[in-house]
């Protein structure tokens, strides 16, 4: 049986070797289009809607700073008038006049007290001149009659005047000092006057800035460009400090707050 074997294997090796080979193929290469794109990461944006209402984050409510009647108002004065950006900043836009005669009144009675200071530290700075030259006077007087006193004095002591002339000579030598004195304790008191003069000067002009400020504030004007929200007054209306006049919105920016939900 071995023998079988070898002999099937050798022939099968010689059928193989009669064989012809097959016809050799080149080998073709394929070509593939590829396209490329960059790829970024990129934060995810989510939408959410919801609801609110529209309001602008700077509004104003104008108060009455100083009390009287309401003697005039905007012609136009009334919820939704606008109010211009040129106007409420070259020159701003009137909405109420507080009756202002009382404080212009003020105002007059205020400059006067101060112009009748004004005149007062000018007398008393005269004053001052006056008693500097009086007293410069005063004391070379006093001077040039004590020479004389002390002639009269010697003039007793060798008996040729008498003891009435050195009284006489005496008493007049003491009003010639008296009067030094009197001059020169008014040379002391003028600083301390001069000081009482300027803090009344400065008591009546705070009292002047004080109602020229209430005048000022008797016109009421827009602080800024928007549109009225609400008016609370009307022409002839008494009004008091605090009590609101009109509402001011600027619309230039308005805000929407809104509620979301997790």
């Amino acid at each position: 049986s071995s023998t079988l074997l070898v002999a099937g294997f050798s022939g099968f090796a010689f059928l193989a070797s009669l064989r012809s080979k097959p016809p050799s193929r080149e080998e073709q290469k394929r070509v593939y289009q590829v396209d490329l794109y960059r790829v970024e990461a990129q934060p995810l944006q989510q939408v959410m809607t919801a609801f609110g209402t529209a309001r602008s984050d700077h509004q104003v409510v104008l108060a009455a700073q100083v009390a009287g009647e309401i003697v005039s108002v905007h012609p136009e004065l009334k919820v939704g008038l606008r109010i211009p950006p040129q106007q409420s900043e070259a020159n701003p836009v009137v909405l109420v006049e507080i009756d202002p005669q009382a404080f212009q009144q003020k105002v007059t009675q205020a400059e006067r007290r101060l112009d009748e200071d004004q005149a007062e530290l000018a007398r008393h700075a005269q004053d001052a001149k006056n008693n500097a030259v009086l007293l410069e006077k005063a004391r070379t007087d006093l001077a040039e009659y004590r020479k004389e006193y002390e002639r009269v004095r010697g003039l007793k002591a060798k008996g040729v005047a008498t003891e009435s002339d050195v009284t006489k000579a005496t008493l007049e030598l003491r009003r010639y000092d008296d009067q030094v004195i009197v001059l020169e304790n008014r040379k002391r008191l003028l600083p301390l006057e001069e000081q009482k003069l300027l803090k009344r000067r400065a008591v009546h002009q705070a009292d002047l800035a004080l109602v020229q400020l209430e005048l000022e504030h008797a016109t009421v004007k827009a602080p800024f460009s928007g549109v009225l929200g609400d008016v609370h007054v009307e022409q002839g209306q008494y009004v008091r400090p605090g009590d609101a006049l009109v509402r001011l919105v600027d619309d230039s920016r308005i805000e929407i707050p809104i509620f979301l939900t997790a």
